[in-house]
């Protein structure tokens, strides 16, 4: 079997990162902090979970005002913001439907909870191709897993001989130590890609979801 393994955000999807200061900013105009995120350091942070984001932008914040801060991004008003900037990936439904035809598998494991995985899916008018046991939030719930984590976990009992690897990150490039596999590192047209460290070098760097299609 043939295994397709997604991101969303930055890869699946395009301008969530338009609104992502805005959605950090309400958040914390709404719990009373007077700290602000611009366009260039929210940037920096976006790919990272929330909880990450507001730790390491506000390192003095208790885990109890983390999570707080958490819930307010999960809101449906907070998620409403985005929905005014979120849409498709150019060519995205064209390759996920062309991977489908073709009775491969796909999945998605992205940095959001199970209250938002749906909700994104939906609003880009994905969530056919990732119904419930093929769409992996790291948050579930209390439960928190790494990518590596829920990648191993599927495919143990899975028959895969081919896995392919397709994000915007390195936490997306390193799922590949998991069982190996063809990498690639995506960028939308125009941006810069993430920079790549010693031992984790994609494959292949694509600006066209379509470039895929070598693997199918």
């Amino acid at each position: 079997m043939k295994l397709f393994v997604w991101d969303f955000h930055g890869t699946l999807e395009k301008g969530c990162m338009e609104s992502f200061p805005d959605v950090l900013n309400d958040a914390l105009e709404k719990e009373g902090y007077t700290q602000r995120f611009n366009a260039e350091t929210a940037k920096n942070y976006f790919g990272l979970p929330v909880r990450e984001i507001f730790q390491r932008y506000i390192p003095d914040l208790s885990k109890e005002e983390i999570e707080i801060l958490t819930e307010r991004i999960s809101t449906k008003e907070s998620l409403e913001i985005t929905r005014k900037t979120l849409r498709a990936n150019d060519h995205a439904e064209y390759v996920l439907e062309a991977i489908a035809n073709r009775g491969y598998d796909q999945i998605l494991i992205s940095n959001i909870s199970d209250k938002e995985m749906f909700w994104f899916l939906e609003a880009v008018k994905l969530e056919k191709f990732f119904p419930p046991g093929k769409a992996f939030p790291i948050i579930n719930g209390t439960t928190k897993k790494n990518k590596e984590g829920i990648l191993k976990e599927y495919i143990e009992t899975k028959k895969v001989q081919d896995i392919i690897i397709i994000g915007d990150s390195m936490t997306d490039i390193e799922l590949a130590w998991v069982a190996g596999g063809v990498t690639y590192l995506y960028a939308h047209p125009g941006k810069s890609f993430v920079e790549c460290k010693e031992g984790t070098i994609p494959d292949y760097r694509i600006n066209d979801l379509r470039e895929v299609f070598r693997e199918i």
